[in-house]
């Protein structure tokens, strides 16, 4: 059973970064990166260009020293710890398999074949590494010269100090809740607040304090500082509203870059690159001693939610800087492509580049591009951009706004049987889903047996929009009630009740007074015969036909509805009536359709009469009823055969 690795992790990292700083130095063809967090990384320039977050990095003259006396360290393996020096032959072995050829890559028989520790190598590959971790410990080894060096610097603080003692005074810089950076006039980086910040120069000075995702209140403080004296000041640091916030990315390999925000100095990158800013267009700026930024500043609109990228080259200035031909590295420029839908293919002078937007190419020679973006299901506008990358201006910048060429339509029937056409071509039975071209569309159905097909529809389609469609197919009505040859009643779909009315009284089914079936010989048939109801009783009241039917709820109504009736009048008269008047009322759903009704005589036809009304309108969803009744003013017998509704 393996050991427990017994190092901390902080000694594993100061190991590995020891090792890969070791090993990278003696290959020509790696440099060192390092990204806003102060991780470290070993990477061949090309490999180094497909990525932002790593930016070269230049070792300044101490940092030299101090590898110096790294790289010249002999580490004895012998007498080492034994887990130590386990994890330093492995992390060697594995260097050398990886980043060296096989002819050149040694066959070290120290290199472990077995572990004695439990070790997780694909953990290790992934623990960061800094520059800081490579320094530690380095005077306890230096010897006589650290100690040496060390001293100077302690003498030199103290010479600096003493005679500093009446040119400078003391500041303190009290923030609630958390501690923000102290700067000196706009710029100069003092220290950080809620700490006593030493070596203030004496005078009038304007102080203000910064810390990412925060304002303060106020902006700043006139001050004066005097000599062996301590000035307090009070700031409020209040988290800035975040939820409609917009944010710009400012990518530079120079950490002390100040950033200006419409001229006013704004931060800068040492503690991060990524600035929350309110909706809005700004003048975005950046600056550093003794660097020409390419381009020094550029306007952007910030959105909420949103993040602009802005990619800075920053190249010394050797003579005046209007010279940048001979300042920028290798008359080479950057190119940003944006689009406001991300993914978009890059197209450079007709050649596809792998790459997608948002993208900035950061190695473009001097010269003319032609710019384009393709995405499947879009319009590209405009269809291309022409973009100049010479010496005076190296840095462009091409933006495209995709507009989606289609867009989702969903169209279902109910039931899910129906056949979907859409622009006279069949596309679906009972459901559709699928894009289609942006503008109008006409879509129909077909036919359902039982049902009657939904009437056709045009809908209109558009970017951003998805379009949903749910229709009906509406059941067939077919209601009948009728008095067949053998006098029988006959009702299909429906209820048939019969009764009798008074004058202003509602229907009232009965037995003993309504209509009665008899046989009519003059046509050799058998109907309703409707006449008064009572023939004891004053007044007599009125026969009545009652049908009620139910009709489906919850659907499109849009349908049209007829009312068929079989029937005709009688010149025979009531017992005692001395004149003959027809009056017969028919409501549908308590609406009269019988104003302008007056049925012929049986007697003059031989057979009934048919007549027709539309009742579209009146119909609706759930219980529906029929009416037909004779009245106080009719005094002939009315007779009927038989009554249908359909639609």
């Amino acid at each position: 059973m393996k050991e427990k690795f017994p190092l901390s992790f902080r000694i594993i990292q100061q190991i590995k970064a020891q090792e890969y700083e070791r090993f990278f130095s003696q290959l020509p063809d790696f440099e060192l990166y390092m990204n806003h967090l102060g991780e470290v990384r070993w990477m061949k320039s090309g490999e180094a260009l497909k990525q932002h977050e790593f930016f070269s990095y230049s070792y300044s003259a101490w940092d030299r020293l101090k590898k110096h006396f790294r790289l010249s360290r002999k580490f004895s393996l012998t007498g080492m710890n034994p887990a130590e020096r386990e994890l330093r032959l492995h992390f060697r072995k594995y260097l050398a398999e990886k980043y060296l050829p096989e002819k050149k890559s040694p066959k070290n028989t120290e290199f472990p074949t077995e572990s004695r520790y439990a070790l997780n190598f694909e953990e290790l590959e992934n623990i960061p590494i800094s520059l800081d971790f490579g320094h530690e410990e380095i005077w306890k080894k230096a010897g006589i010269l650290g100690v040496f060096v060390f001293t100077l610097l302690i003498i030199t603080t103290f010479i600096l100090w003493r005679g500093s003692e009446k040119v400078n005074g003391q500041l303190l810089v009290r923030t609630s809740g958390t501690d923000g950076r102290v700067y000196l006039d706009g710029t100069n980086f003092l220290g950080y607040s809620n700490k006593v910040i030493s070596r203030v120069p004496l005078g009038l000075h304007r102080i203000s304090v910064t810390k990412r995702g925060y304002s303060s209140n106020p902006r700043h403080y006139e001050v004066e500082i005097l000599s062996d004296s301590l000035v307090i000041i009070e700031f409020q640091l209040v988290p800035a509203e975040s939820e409609f916030n917009g944010y710009v990315k400012i990518i530079s390999k120079f950490k002390d870059t100040k950033v200006f925000l419409d001229d006013r100095y704004y931060g800068d990158l040492l503690d991060t690159n990524i600035f929350a800013m309110s909706p809005g267009v700004y003048k975005i700026g950046v600056r550093k001693d003794g660097y020409l930024s390419v381009p020094p500043e550029r306007e952007v609109e910030v959105k909420s939610g949103d993040t602009l990228v802005y990619n800075v080259q920053q190249v010394p200035v050797h003579t005046t800087p209007g010279n940048l031909a001979t300042t920028y590295s290798e008359n080479i420029g950057s190119l940003e492509v944006l689009s406001n839908v991300k993914g978009a293919r890059i197209v450079l002078n007709g050649r596809n580049t792998n790459e997608t937007t948002d993208h900035i190419f950061t190695q473009l020679p001097i010269g003319n591009y032609s710019v384009t973006v393709e995405k499947d299901g879009y319009g590209i506008e405009p269809p291309s951009r022409s973009i100049t990358l010479s010496r005076s201006d190296p840095a462009g910048n091409a933006r495209f706004t995709l507009v989606p060429e289609m867009e989702k339509v969903s169209i279902r029937t109910i039931p899910e049987r129906g056949k979907i056409f859409v622009d006279e071509k069949l596309t679906a039975t009972g459901r559709f889903e699928d894009m289609l071209p942006i503008g109008k569309h006409r879509i129909s159905f077909g036919d359902l047996e039982n049902y009657i097909k939904p009437k056709s529809r045009e809908i209109e389609v558009k970017a951003g929009s998805p379009v949903t469609v749910a229709v009906n197919y509406f059941p067939q009505v077919q209601i009948s009630a009728s008095v067949n040859s053998l006098g029988n009643m006959i009702d299909s779909n429906c209820q048939v009740l019969t009764g009798y009315t008074f004058k202003d009284r509602a229907f009232t089914a009965s037995q003993e007074g309504g209509p009665s079936i008899e046989f009519l010989d003059k046509v050799k048939n058998y109907f309703w015969k409707l006449g008064f109801a009572f023939p004891y009783r004053n007044p007599k009241g009125n026969d009545a036909l009652k049908i009620e039917f139910e009709l489906p709820r919850n659907l499109d109504y849009d349908q049209k509805f007829t009312f068929r009736l079989f029937a005709a009048s009688s010149k025979e008269k009531y017992p005692l009536s001395l004149s003959s008047n027809v009056d017969i009322e028919i409501k549908f759903n308590n609406n009269v359709l019988s104003y302008y009704y007056t049925p012929k005589y049986i007697e003059d036809l031989a057979e009934v009469e048919l007549t027709e009304w539309d009742v579209s309108s009146y119909v609706r969803g759930g219980l529906n009823t029929l009416e037909i009744s004779t009245t106080d003013k009719n005094n002939t017998y009315y007779y009927v055969k038989k009554i249908e509704i359909f639609n």
